[in-house]
């Protein structure tokens, strides 16, 4: 029996049943200005980000690649390297799309499956697997494919990996297989309850991982083997842990999850013990993440409405920015073959390269947006009479912004109303109405999105000198 979920499978099963999606384009905010304060505190940022960009040729940049003949209903689900060069990607109606330059060129390979695949592996330049429900292999570079199996068998196989050419194993419907032919045959180890995705960091070390969400609750599942595969153990983690949506291991002993409430765990003993590195990640929902070094990693998300972010950290997931956003897609997978390359595909048939090479563009602040809702702190500050608030908005929220002074009473009502996505700015002037003195900003929100209910509440402290 299939799981009910409402995590990023069951969101990638939408993608793989083509099931109809509604974009939802941001609406860009109006920026107030005033004449008695034109130098506000979006401008100084501009300015500050600008000088900084443009001083830092090598930033790296995400560069949506071109696919050839795609109709525009292809919607990839993964994505795998054997270098920086040779690659696949696999989606809904049969698709794999193959590269050999790094992504310059991007060809549709005759598969002629009929199933919306869900993962493809790459185990040599001829030797290659994708999967739905069944498992497909080519042995000569993507242009012909043979039945391997498991049709029979009820669930979809949702990854798989392979650590040499007669080793490998995949995990179908919580339950891990393995092959050491090859992939001619392939034989049952272990029921990972519901688990979805697995990784090996090495022969020896592997890990399986998911876990439930459903009304009214949310949990997760991870387990490991250390001798490949023979025996496997559940992993012990605090209840209060929802379904992990995105799992990445640098080595045996180290590695990352995000739960299904955006908190991010690190191990570093092998999954063992884990702590928290940061409660909350994202306001949307993660669809993927991977680390290319102890500190700096990658994640994916999107708000339910095809808005979809590549968020970075660069201090080991303590702080993280948007890397990349783009306002009518969902990405689904990620990849990267080595420390500077790496590769996001999703919905609409997308895929985009990281790479080193060039600027970003002065005044593209898209690369630089916080992931959270956040108030920052007003400029200027101490402020006579008047001063700049600017707070940003993840998604769609309903808003309350109101000034309070040290007794806790209210003195000053700025928002309250409903705002869209992105940063918001308002001009406060005290002139006579206040005393000199401490006063208090806080920002309420509510998001507007179905399962990220709650509010958000920041608040700053604003100094008034007459």
């Amino acid at each position: 029996m299939r799981r009910q979920s409402n995590g990023p499978e069951a969101q990638r099963h939408a993608f793989a049943e083509n099931s109809s999606m509604v974009v939802r384009r941001a609406a860009a905010c109006p920026r107030r200005t005033s004449p008695e304060m034109p130098l506000t505190f979006m401008t100084v940022r501009k300015l500050i980000v600008g000088f900084f960009l443009f001083c830092q040729p090598g930033i790296a940049q995400w560069v949506e690649q071109t696919i050839p003949n795609n109709p525009g209903n292809v919607h990839f689900t993964d994505v795998h390297f054997l270098d920086k060069d040779f690659g696949f990607a696999s989606g809904t109606y049969g698709a794999v799309y193959k590269t050999t330059d790094g992504g310059d060129h991007w060809v549709g390979l005759d598969t002629r499956i009929i199933e919306s695949l869900m993962t493809v592996f790459a185990v040599s330049r001829e030797t290659v697997y994708t999967s739905r429900d069944s498992l497909f292999r080519s042995i000569d570079g993507g242009n012909s494919w043979s039945y391997r199996g498991f049709g029979d068998y009820a669930g979809s196989i949702f990854k798989m990996t392979f650590r040499n050419p007669q080793v490998g194993y995949l995990l179908k419907e919580g339950n891990v297989f393995k092959t050491t032919d090859g992939g001619d045959t392939w034989f049952y180890l272990y029921s990972a309850g519901f688990s979805l995705k697995l990784q090996f960091t090495s022969d020896s070390v592997g890990y399986a991982w998911g876990g439930i969400t459903y009304e009214p609750g949310s949990f997760a599942d991870l387990h490991k083997t250390s001798d490949a595969g023979a025996i496997w153990q559940k992993l012990a983690i605090s209840d209060s842990v929802t379904e992990i949506m995105a799992l990445y291991f640098l080595d045996d002993t180290t590695g990352y999850f995000i739960t299904y409430n955006c908190e991010l765990y690190k191990t570093t003993n092998g999954g063992m013990s884990w702590s928290v590195v940061n409660a909350r990640v994202s306001e949307n929902y993660i669809t993927a993440c991977w680390f290319v070094s102890d500190t700096v990693g990658y994640v994916t998300d999107y708000n339910g409405q095809y808005i979809a972010n590549i968020l970075k950290t660069s201090d080991g997931g303590l702080h993280w920015s948007v890397d990349y956003s783009d306002s009518e897609n969902a990405f689904a997978a990620i990849y990267f073959p080595d420390t500077s390359t790496g590769y996001v595909v999703g919905r609409r048939g997308t895929i985009f390269k990281h790479t080193s090479n060039g600027p970003t563009p002065v005044g593209d602040e898209s690369s630089r947006r916080p992931v959270r809702f956040s108030l920052y702190q007003n400029f200027p500050n101490p402020f006579n009479p008047a001063t700049t608030i600017l707070y940003y908005l993840p998604q769609r929220a309903r808003v309350s912004l109101n000034l309070y002074d040290m007794l806790g009473q209210e003195v000053s009502v700025l928002v309250d109303k409903e705002e869209s996505v992105g940063e918001h700015e308002v001009l406060f002037d005290a002139g006579d109405k206040l005393p000199s003195g401490i006063y208090f900003c806080r920002l309420v929100a509510n998001p507007i999105l179905l399962g990220r209910a709650g509010t958000i509440t920041e608040t700053k402290k604003l100094v008034f000198i007459k």
